[in-house]
């Protein structure tokens, strides 16, 4: 992730000295008007949606841990204990935080600048039990499906692409996508294949006991990736295989996604 991106909205700063305790993004606005609005709150997670017109800024405020996606990028001026900077935020970029001590932003570009953040409730509650080997990035090797007749079919082609993200705070996102979908490139892409994606961002958390993985949706692409997303999980020879049972052209199958983790925060990327 760009450096230049994240700082916009997770700013790591040194503690702010004011003795009374700043508001938070949604509880701070701008001359007296919100500037987020509240679109999912439960008990491990509170979704935001922030917006800002040109000459519109946000208040002095704090943040918790928290997960960001950039709906409509733009140019934005933040203040913090470090100073002043300019920052461009790209449409589509996402940035994880643990926590802002105390920051400002101001819109000094001509359009308007909207994002989701997604915070998770983790440092409230008492901690779930934790599967650290699932904190990292990683990126998707394979997808087979098992057939009752002992056939192995790879539904998304043999290189399938995909980036999965676990952060020590409980927040997480997926990419996943058939090897021709992949339009980085501008190339134009056959319309059969226009569904053959998945991708979807929130907050997750673990039964190391059972061994299974709970994907709490705050956004997706696909109505199919909504709510919570059960995968039973393994780690076999370095790698982290999800295992789907479900029912195809009449038969019960299982799907196997296999992941290696990646040596970098690249991940989402072709095969050689």
């Amino acid at each position: 992730m760009p450096a230049s991106i994240a700082a916009v909205m997770a700013l790591v700063l040194s503690q702010n000295p004011a003795a009374t305790p700043l508001p938070d993004p949604l509880q701070a606005g701008w001359q007296g008007e919100p500037v987020c609005e509240r679109l999912l709150e439960d008990d491990r997670q509170r979704v935001l949606r922030c917006t800002f017109a040109p000459g519109i800024g946000h208040e002095r405020h704090r943040h918790r841990p928290h997960f960001g996606y950039a709906l409509a990028g733009g140019r934005m001026r933040i203040t913090d204990a470090s100073g002043v900077r300019e920052n461009v935020i790209a449409t589509g970029s996402t940035f994880t935080s643990a926590g802002v001590e105390w920051h400002e932003a101001f819109n000094i570009g001509d359009t308007t600048i909207q994002y989701l953040i997604v915070e998770s409730k983790a440092a409230d509650a008492p901690a779930p039990p934790a599967e650290p080997r699932l904190v990292g990035v990683w990126h998707l090797v394979s997808l087979e499906t098992h057939w009752p007749d002992g056939r192995v079919t790879q539904p998304w082609g043999l290189h399938p692409l995909g980036r999965l993200t676990y952060d020590a705070t409980g927040l997480m996102s997926a990419v996943l996508m058939h090897e021709g979908r992949n339009q980085a490139d501008g190339h134009a892409i056959p319309d059969d294949l226009q569904d053959e994606q998945a991708a979807y961002f929130g907050a997750y958390t673990v039964d190391p006991v059972a061994h299974r993985v709970f994907h709490h949706v705050a956004a997706s692409l696909r109505g199919s990736e909504s709510g919570t997303i059960e995968r039973p999980y393994e780690f076999k020879d370095g790698s982290l295989v999800f295992t789907v049972t479900g029912k195809g052209a009449g038969a019960l199958v299982k799907t196997f996604q296999t992941w290696k983790r990646s040596e970098s925060e690249g991940g989402l990327r072709p095969h050689q």
